[in-house]
């Protein structure tokens, strides 16, 4: 999967650390999930586990960095934007082949619940959102592949409006977050919000932090105030480990995981602003490395973390339907069992999500970067 034998380069490293972000980011979803349903893990480590939920802001950001990252590299050298067609392409491929297999399954297993062919097909396509009547019960946490979709559609077209501005790039990713925080504040005081303003504006302060960390990455030393600053405090992991324990802190003080404060209006806004900070100060040493990046860059780059960021989309996939098979050892009260049931649901789920990469996932995204590259010689032909 890497290049193992070269010495690491500082992009390479990078890129390994970003796959070990993703690592810790599956990680802390599936605990987020296994509190929830686990009493002795909600009686004893709630108020903690309860908010690991940042691992999806997490997520969401590193898809802005990612997607955006190679938009924002063609508007800083001046070239041509990437073909549409060969986005498209790797963007599908990326995140319908692995999850429809799951969808299928959980289908076969009726873990899942559908009102016919219409509502699997709702699912499936990652539109149920879209409609008042969602087709049935699929993937719990379908919704953020739905938020990730309405990314991969609004970006390129932010990408074509950027670039006939001026390319001002810092500039256009700080209004989007902006749009974003405004949103967020709507949305979390008025839950009657129309679902489909819901799917994107909120999450566009995740999207755009991740968006203007690629361009600042993408514009190196040319880049302004803002991104001096930002490559300032990429600089001091440890001030910025501080300041996300601090803001953790002050999110179980104000939003007590499994308490209804969070059901409040300005509870969800105290949530989201304070779960993006913690989320920033995480991956802003990734995105915008200094140096060696140290101890926190080195375990990133473990190959037996990077392994499992390549395979984590499989272990987000997997993870619940893997957690209702062992519901009945996990919602034991008797601590061994469950702890049983907590290491199996985690030594499946993370066997199928490699039975994913390597069979589903890895396969057709070669296959898809086989047929691509021709176009790319030809063009530059």
């Amino acid at each position: 999967m890497h290049a193992v034998d070269a010495a690491p380069t500082p992009a390479s490293t990078r890129v390994h650390a970003i796959d070990g972000l993703r690592a810790v980011a599956a990680l802390a979803v599936f605990v987020f999930h296994l509190t929830w349903r686990s009493p002795v893990l909600y009686d004893a480590a709630r108020p903690v586990t309860g908010h690991l939920d940042i691992g999806v802001e997490i997520f969401f950001m590193i898809s802005g960095f990612l997607i955006f990252g190679p938009f924002a590299k063609a508007m800083v050298a001046n070239e041509r934007l990437p073909s549409t067609l060969a986005y498209a392409a790797r963007r599908a491929i990326r995140i319908w082949p692995a999850y429809l297999v799951v969808l299928t399954t959980i289908t076969v297993l009726a873990i899942a619940d559908f009102d016919g062919t219409r509502g699997f097909l709702k699912h499936a396509t990652l539109t149920y959102l879209y409609f008042d009547d969602k087709g049935g019960k699929g993937l719990a946490l379908a919704w953020t592949l739905v938020v990730e979709l309405s990314f991969y559609a609004f970006v390129p077209v932010a990408a074509y409006a950027i670039a006939r501005t001026g390319r001002r790039l810092v500039g256009a990713c700080v209004a989007l977050i902006a749009v974003g925080a405004v949103m967020q504040r709507v949305v979390a005081y008025d839950l009657e919000t129309e679902m489909w303003i819901r799917i994107l504006p909120p999450r566009l302060l995740m999207l755009g932090m991740g968006m203007l960390l690629a361009a600042i990455y993408h514009q190196g030393e040319h880049t302004g105030a803002l991104g001096r600053s930002l490559r300032r405090a990429a600089g001091r992991p440890m001030a910025l480990l501080v300041v996300a324990l601090a803001a953790f802190a002050l999110l179980m003080a104000l939003v007590p995981a499994g308490t209804d404060v969070g059901d409040s209006g300005s509870g969800r806004l105290t949530k989201e602003l304070l779960q993006t900070l913690m989320a920033t100060c995480v991956v802003l040493p990734i995105m915008l490395p200094t140096g060696d990046g140290g101890r926190w860059d080195r375990l990133l780059s473990h190959r037996v973390t990077t392994y499992l960021g390549a395979v984590s989309y499989g272990l987000y996939l997997w993870h619940i339907p893997v957690l209702h098979l062992f519901r009945t050892q996990i919602t034991s009260e008797h601590v061994i069992t469950a702890a049983t049931g907590w290491v199996a649901g985690l030594a499946l789920s993370l066997a199928l999500a490699a039975a994913s990469w390597h069979v589903v996932e890895k396969p057709l995204m070669d296959a898809v970067a086989r047929r691509l590259r021709p176009a790319r010689s030809k063009v530059a032909a």
